[in-house]
């Protein structure tokens, strides 16, 4: 349980959509896993014109650790950091998840613990280079992350 679930609904769908910005971390069930659907750790890249997510894996798909072009496109994040993280994990940079912005608003409505924090400066800026060089998106959807999350490094730049 977290502070926001005490909110009004009205107050609470509010906090959620001005927390639904490039590199939150959020915790969120995904039918797009295999074998099983399950709850994952997502990171959203772009809000425009979709939502769009890259997946925090535990391990390495075979395909990503026996290709050097596609290990460079995963980023270490570590529990030192994310302390929400049970061991260290990689963000996935060679492919992106698209979810609806009604169904990540219910997820979230009913458990706004599920949204974890920002990716720090340093993550967000090596994301950056990853999916820049990533082998597996599309270019199209390049441009849309690398736009939010160039826009997400700035507001952390003034933030500091």
């Amino acid at each position: 349980m977290s502070f926001g679930d005490f909110f009004s609904p009205a107050a609470r769908l509010e906090s959620i959509r001005r927390q639904l910005i490039s590199g939150q971390i959020l915790y969120l069930y995904c039918d797009f896993t295999i074998p099983d659907p399950k709850n994952k750790y997502l990171v959203l890249a772009s809000t425009e014109p979709r939502l769009l997510f890259l997946v925090i894996n535990s391990d390495q798909r075979e395909l990503v650790r026996s290709n050097p072009r596609w290990q460079q496109a995963q980023v270490s994040i570590s529990t030192v950091d994310y302390q929400f993280l049970d061991h260290e994990s990689w963000i996935d940079c060679t492919d992106v998840q698209e979810l609806s912005q009604e169904e990540v608003e219910s997820q979230l409505g009913r458990d706004m613990s599920r949204i974890k924090g920002q990716l720090s400066h340093d993550t967000l800026a090596a994301v950056i280079d990853a999916v820049a060089e990533s082998p597996g998106l599309i270019n199209r959807e390049k441009r849309w992350i690398l736009v939010a999350l160039h826009i997400a490094l700035a507001r952390l730049d003034l933030a500091e």
